[in-house]
């Protein structure tokens, strides 16, 4: 078993070499879509055609915001046209997005796609909100930005795994940056192996 890293970032990032990248002993790459009903990500479309040719594992996220859940799905979908082989994340960390919101965006990935995003969140916020125990919610793996070693992954974390986010924007554990991206970027860690981070990825 070893520790597979994966990054991710946005157009606030400078991505200069998936190759690099590649050679950090990453194993792949999750690329902001876009946000809400207005913000389009326009550097992710490019970045995907980049991390392809370098046989990373690749994705995206969508940053949620308030209003009509389903209506974001929707725009995710249009922007990101994710494939078989590509990770869709519903990024979740606002309190003005309600747990409402958030249960209509994953229900309507799930009946679009025919399976189920991930959760991105803080450990503090998933923590904090009151997740029912029927929550579509709890059917999404979990990739969770914990950047201290306090904190217990929700209880509801599914054995298949999880996804730790463990430095972001310099904060946390080092290494804060990576070959191939301009200043700090954010950096998870797979505790598995290639085939179950793989199985994973898209489950």
């Amino acid at each position: 078993m070893s520790n597979l890293e994966v990054l991710d970032f946005s157009h606030s990032q400078q991505v200069n070499s998936f190759h690099d990248i590649a050679a950090d002993n990453v194993s792949g790459v999750i690329m902001k879509a876009g946000q809400g009903l207005s913000m389009v990500d326009e550097t992710y479309q490019d970045r995907r055609c980049r991390a392809r040719e370098c046989q990373l594992l690749l994705g995206s996220y969508y940053f949620l915001d308030s209003g009509d859940g389903a209506a974001q799905a929707d725009r995710y979908l249009q922007i990101a046209d994710p494939q078989p082989d590509e990770i869709v994340v519903a990024d979740w960390e606002v309190l003005r997005v309600s747990l409402a919101t958030a249960e209509h965006f994953v229900e309507h990935i799930h009946d679009k796609l025919d399976r189920w995003p991930k959760f991105y969140s803080y450990i503090s916020f998933m923590n904090e909100r009151n997740v029912p125990a029927d929550s579509p919610l709890r059917q999404c793996g979990l990739w969770i930005a914990r950047y201290g070693p306090v904190s217990p992954v929700p209880p509801w974390a599914q054995e298949g795994g999880w996804l730790h986010q463990f430095t972001g924007d310099g904060v946390g554990q080092p290494p804060f940056t990576s070959p191939g991206v301009v200043g700090n970027v954010d950096r998870s860690v797979w505790l598995g192996t290639a085939d179950e981070l793989t199985a994973w990825w898209t489950q």
